[in-house]
């Protein structure tokens, strides 16, 4: 169940004022329930989607920021696909005794294939991290996250986080929740750390 826009033309005259407010009343119960129930169906879709490796971290300098491309691959356990539009996300990593975050991201449109798709369920993402300054403060983080990642014994988890408009695909287009961004989190395998492409 998605949440509508629904337009009602309510009386004018002061005898009907007490049947008004019961008319908003009981359509705000309505909307606030159907909100309720799209976020609900969102964020179980959400749930079936994992990163399943990192193909490429990429350090990139100018005179004024670091960034860093990171490739991922994106599993979709969902049969259809989704979109992911006008999101913000933090990327950070995790392991035992502390946490790392390299920076933010923002995500334009992604769309992320189901099982149904030819893609058979795998993504490929491309994250453009904001680091920060090009300073020594970003340049210290970007060499703590390669001494982690490029340890194959570390237990590290990365975590992509944020919130996005949510698009869910059917059978002749795309439908997107009005006014609602879900919370996406996205987590990286360590199993297949190994697979990284540090540059």
């Amino acid at each position: 169940m998605l949440p509508i826009l629904i337009t009602i033309q309510l009386n004018e005259g002061r005898d009907d004022m007490r049947t008004n407010r019961s008319i908003l009343l009981v359509l705000f119960v309505l909307l606030a329930a159907g909100a309720c129930l799209a976020q609900g169906e969102y964020q179980k879709a959400l749930g079936n989607l994992t990163i399943s490796a990192i193909k490429k971290m990429q350090v990139m300098r100018d005179p004024t920021a670091c960034r860093m491309e990171v490739v991922a691959i994106v599993s979709n356990e969902n049969a259809e696909s989704m979109k992911l539009r006008n999101g913000s996300f933090e990327v950070s990593f995790h392991r035992p005794g502390g946490s790392i975050t390299l920076g933010t991201a923002q995500i334009r449109e992604q769309e992320v294939y189901g099982k149904n798709a030819p893609q058979q369920g795998t993504t490929v993402m491309n994250l453009n991290v904001y680091v920060g300054p090009n300073n020594d403060e970003s340049v210290n983080r970007l060499i703590a996250v390669f001494n982690i990642v490029g340890n194959p014994d570390a237990r590290l988890e990365m975590i992509v986080k944020g919130l996005s408009e949510v698009g869910l695909q059917l059978p002749k287009g795309w439908v997107f929740a009005r006014d609602l961004k879900a919370e996406v989190e996205l987590r990286f395998t360590p199993a297949i750390q190994r697979e990284i492409l540090l540059k």
